[in-house]
């Protein structure tokens, strides 16, 4: 029985070590986040009918959630066409189309006094039913994207940790 309660705590433990919050600071996208875990950072090229859109994307992955943290920018003549509020408008219809998914809730803030909108929804990614807990912050060039998703409900709620140490450097 004595065995059976120490393995049950070192895996407990064990769980608890892959959870260990740290500072993540980019110093080339200028921010920094407490996320849980090293992130892993990919580069890819948007194509766009206004041009390619370069976007970084720091992201740790945990089992059935997941933290990241992209930013874009946009070619100028896209920030001259639109308003702040359409970006961001945008921006998040692009993210609930690409997960096949539906608005759950939005509402418009102000990071640092920089426009920003935050939402939640629920979709789908490689044949699983995810949700999301979105915020986009657009500082000028460029749009930063926040969201923290997991499997079944758990996007919808979590990710305060998270959320409220981003800091724009």
């Amino acid at each position: 029985m004595k065995q059976l309660a120490l393995l049950l705590a070192l895996a407990v433990c064990a769980g608890c070590a892959k959870e260990q919050w740290r500072e993540h600071r980019s110093e080339a996208g200028g921010y920094s986040v407490s996320m849980p875990g090293t992130p892993q950072q990919h580069k890819r090229e948007q194509p766009t009918p206004a041009g390619i859109v370069s976007i970084t994307m720091d992201m740790v992955e945990l089992g059935d959630r997941a933290y990241s943290v992209n930013y874009s920018d946009f070619p100028a003549i896209v920030l001259q066409a639109s308003s702040p509020e359409a970006l961001l408008e945008n921006a998040q219809a692009g993210a609930i189309i690409s997960s096949s998914g539906s608005l759950v809730e939005e509402k418009e803030l102000q990071v640092s006094g920089n426009p920003a909108r935050e939402f939640t929804f629920r979709g789908e990614n490689q044949g699983k039913k995810i949700s999301a807990r979105c915020r986009l912050i657009l500082v000028d060039n460029p749009l930063y994207h926040l969201m923290f998703m997991g499997t079944g409900d758990i996007g919808l709620t979590g990710g305060e940790q998270f959320f409220g140490s981003f800091k724009l450097l």
